[in-house]
């Protein structure tokens, strides 16, 4: 095991919705990469769990990358990518409407 018990790994911590890297002492998050998951309840999003994952970029804003996923088996139904989060989810849906998992006229 050596002298590295993470075993080259970091793991991300909870606060409010967000998985993120750090906290510091005074609270602050370093969100500069973090995580969230929404699991759908009703509906079309029944029994499908969507991810988010946000890192900054230094070459540009930040990245977006979103998917939604079967609950059970875990396949991949839709994913987004863009520089700000409305898009990401913006290309998710549009692939999930082509596939005929949301409904066309859904509200997201």
């Amino acid at each position: 095991m050596g002298n590295h018990p993470t075993f080259g790994f970091r793991t991300f911590k909870g606060v409010n919705a967000r998985l993120v890297r750090q906290i510091q002492d005074d609270g602050d998050a370093d969100d500069s990469v973090n995580v969230m998951v929404k699991e759908g309840t009703s509906g079309w999003k029944k029994d499908v769990v969507f991810i988010r994952l946000f890192s900054y970029q230094p070459q540009s804003r930040s990245l977006y990358t979103v998917q939604a996923r079967r609950k059970n088996g875990h396949v991949l139904l839709g994913e987004g990518s863009a520089e700000t989060e409305k898009p990401a989810w913006g290309a998710m849906y549009t692939q999930l409407k082509e596939r005929g998992i949301m409904p066309r006229d859904a509200e997201t």
